[in-house]
């Protein structure tokens, strides 16, 4: 009859390290014949090793879950911001300049909400419209009298009132340079500028 062989380990990651034999202590150089206890080694395997990578992976996996989870939470608000953007657009779009204006008198949050989407909007763009108008007023003759119609921040009142004469006009005044109007009934007289924007 055949011997047993013993059982061999057949998983790939459990192999054990194999035993360091113990040394001979010695005295003062003297051998003693006498071998020390020693403490057993713990004996690591590769199983350990794939636990301690396990736990780590767990760890990194739930920090990209906090970073994904924000990463949703912003990409959430910035749906609704747009969405609210959109409606506010529609808004003034489909109502009458008096209507608009008295809508952000009762929430003025509304104008902040519409020139933040309204920035994210143009950041997406190829080309920003306002730049051009404002290359080619600088390039043109001195002197103009321009009407800047729903101007938000009077960026081109800011890049161009040292070489024209610039009406901003807005519901809502956010800077001095800013006439709070109904856009329809503005305070210029019939002809009174050379370029409407």
């Amino acid at each position: 009859m055949k011997k047993k062989e013993a059982p061999t380990l057949k998983k790939k990651h459990c192999k054990k390290v194999p035993p360091q034999k113990p040394k001979q202590t010695t005295i003062s150089g003297v051998n003693r014949g006498k071998k020390r206890a020693r403490e057993p080694k713990e004996q690591k395997t590769r199983h350990d090793d794939d636990e301690s990578r396990a736990t780590s992976f767990k760890k990194r996996k739930v920090t990209s879950a906090k970073k994904e989870s924000t990463n949703t939470l912003d990409n959430l608000k910035l749906k609704l911001e747009g969405a609210r953007f959109r409606w506010i657009n529609e808004q003034l779009y489909t109502v009458t300049g008096f209507e608009a204006e008295k809508m952000f008198k009762q929430d003025p949050s509304l104008f902040d909400s519409y020139h933040k989407g309204f920035r994210q909007q143009v950041s997406k763009w190829p080309l920003n419209p306002l730049d051009i108008f404002i290359k080619e007023l600088k390039s043109g003759p001195k002197g103009l009298v321009i009407a800047d119609f729903g101007c938000g921040e009077a960026r081109l009142a800011k890049e161009l009132k040292e070489r024209h004469t610039i009406y901003s006009f807005d519901l809502v005044a956010v800077n001095e340079l800013v006439t709070a109007c109904d856009i329809a009934k503005v305070p210029l007289g019939n002809q009174s500028v050379d370029v409407g924007i």
